[in-house]
């Protein structure tokens, strides 16, 4: 008997369908520590912000055996039509994408969630490994693409899939793209013990030094404030996309709130959050008034590191208030029973202050079954070519149009000029 005779596969396929397994759903993450990403809230509300479009369906799989829920595949099918003709049809996880060219049906490996994985209850792992390698070689995969991104070492994706992708038929890809750090606070019973047990003493004092600005005797420093109220909430999302975004495009960039959508979403998880009594939001105010905001959300045991802004023109900010935040997160972190904070995608510097531990993010492209009937090869090339020139297309109008905000319409074309000048040479001198 194959591994798929002996499951019970039910397949969502409805837009509101994902309302109906909202209990199972936080059971099944919870039980397996899932990450934020992972939650209902967050799956739930980016398909119906990002996801719901003509291009997209929702391809959930609900596996039951012996009438146990053992598996959900968080999945959606997303298809890309040349002058009408079908071109492409992918399979991709809930959460995966977002920017606005895949809501005309271009592929992309953009996404606002930083690790995704299938849910899968601690025990299953092997069963339903064998009953997603052998649903590549059934006909009724066949016609499909999977692109999967964000996938995080250690999870059952990169555990247990990853090992087993030689065992078909199909071309696979998989390329390493994110370094994730995050603190690991297993070792430290207070914020004076995280660090003293820095190995770097000017790591040390930059943290002593702000903490010392929280001190009402310091000149020019601030202090902490927790936002206590919905009634307080609204305000402090509107500062923190504010400060988030103001930092950014005056570097020139557009930042994540250029995208409208985006700013529904994070309202909305934020909200959920607070309703749940999972969120962590902060200001750091001083004598100008809020110049830095963090906001992080607490799930499976975990602090999730989201979203932060600050400003650079700030009476404190040779103290600099956003790590003063951070260390404020840890010290709740540890009086609380909180042994880890993930901080995400990304190498900013500021974060090897804080830690030497990282994991790397992943992406794996599955192609079509050889033997797949339907399958346009030439549309197929063409639709990641039509992706790759839309894509960097639209960026770069976005970035002039941010130079634009910068600089108004007549110094726009130079301004543009400079900041891409810059910036390939910066690349240039990476590589």
């Amino acid at each position: 008997m194959s591994t798929i005779e002996q499951l019970d596969v039910k397949i969502f396929r409805d837009n509101n369908s994902l309302k109906q397994l909202k209990m199972d759903w936080e059971a099944l993450a919870g039980e397996s520590g899932q990450t934020m990403f992972m939650s209902y809230s967050w799956v739930n509300n980016w398909w119906e912000v990002f996801g719901n479009n003509p291009n997209r369906s929702l391809f959930v799989h609900t596996i039951q055996k012996n009438g146990e829920l053992i598996a959900i595949l968080p999945l959606f099918i997303g298809k890309t039509n040349i002058l009408g003709i079908k071109a492409q049809q992918r399979i991709q996880l809930l959460g995966s994408g977002g920017n606005p060219n895949e809501t005309l049906g271009f592929s992309d490996f953009y996404g606002i969630s930083d690790f995704l994985d299938f849910i899968i209850k601690p025990g299953f792992e092997e069963i339903i490994a064998d009953y997603f390698i052998e649903m590549l070689d059934n006909e009724e995969w066949s016609k499909y693409r999977f692109h999967f991104v964000n996938i995080n070492e250690g999870n059952f994706i990169h555990n247990y899939l990853f090992p087993r992708f030689n065992n078909n038929s199909r071309n696979v890809e998989v390329n390493a793209t994110d370094t994730c750090p995050y603190i690991d606070l297993s070792q430290d019973q207070n914020l004076s013990d995280f660090i003293k047990n820095k190995d770097s003493g000017s790591v040390r004092r930059r943290f002593r030094q702000c903490l010392k600005a929280q001190k009402p005797e310091t000149d020019k420093g601030y202090k902490i404030v927790k936002v206590e109220n919905r009634e307080e909430l609204e305000d402090a999302l509107n500062r923190i996309i504010s400060l988030h975004q103001n930092r950014w495009n005056a570097i020139g960039y557009t930042g994540v709130f250029f995208d409208k959508r985006f700013v529904e979403f994070f309202k909305r998880i934020v909200f959920d959050a607070f309703n749940n009594k999972t969120l962590w939001l902060k200001h750091a105010i001083d004598e100008g008034g809020i110049c830095a905001t963090r906001m992080l959300i607490l799930y499976n045991g975990r602090y999730f590191d989201y979203i932060s802004g600050f400003s650079d023109d700030a009476v404190s900010a040779k103290y600099r208030p956003g790590i003063g935040l951070l260390l404020d997160v840890i010290d709740d972190a540890l009086k609380t029973g909180i042994k880890r904070v993930d901080l995400l995608r990304g190498e900013e510097s500021y974060k090897f202050d804080f830690t030497d531990k990282t994991f790397s993010n992943y992406t794996a492209v599955i192609s079509e079954h050889p033997q797949a009937k339907g399958v346009n090869k030439p549309l197929n090339k063409a639709t990641k070519l039509l992706s790759f020139i839309y894509k960097h297309t639209r960026k770069e109008i976005q970035l002039m149009q941010v130079q634009y905000i910068n600089k108004g319409l007549l110094k726009m074309p130079v301004s543009y000029v400079q900041f891409r000048t810059k910036r390939l040479r910066e690349k240039a001198a990476e590589s």
